[in-house]
């Protein structure tokens, strides 16, 4: 059986005519190309979404070495809560609540990571055996 394995189309842009066509393009700074009859063509392209579909997930004792001092997380593959939206009511509803968060408002303090960690049944020490490799990994 033969697989079809589609080419990319090359299509040549420069200042010199092109025999076939009879025409001469170009290329420009702004992205468009330019033909000689001064009609330009512009590509379009664009993206779009629907919906999102969002999953909340278990955190458990990680190995992330951007954190800097504590138990370091990471997501399971388990999920405890699952659910659908169309994406222009979820940012609304994100906005309405003020679940939409800097950049800093997204960092775990040292003592809410223990916290998860104990609660997920880890020891002190197994906590601090991996906040120790945490920082050898980091050096």
């Amino acid at each position: 059986m033969k697989l079809f394995t589609p080419q990319k189309s090359i299509m040549p842009i420069n200042d010199a005519a092109d025999h076939s066509a009879g025409t001469s393009m170009r290329s420009l700074n702004d992205g468009t190309v330019e033909e000689s009859s001064r009609k330009r063509i512009r590509s379009k392209k664009s993206v779009s979404f629907s919906t999102v579909q969002v999953r909340l997930h278990e955190f458990d004792l990680g190995d992330n070495p951007s954190c800097s001092s504590g138990p370091p997380l990471t997501l399971t593959w388990n999920y405890f809560l699952e659910f659908s939206s169309c994406i222009d009511k979820f940012e609304h509803g994100r906005e309405l609540v003020g679940t939409v968060r800097k950049r800093e408002e997204m960092v775990m303090s040292r003592y809410f990571r223990e916290e998860i960690v104990r609660n997920r049944g880890y020891s002190r020490i197994e906590m601090n055996k991996v906040s120790i490799e945490n920082k050898l990994l980091q050096h």
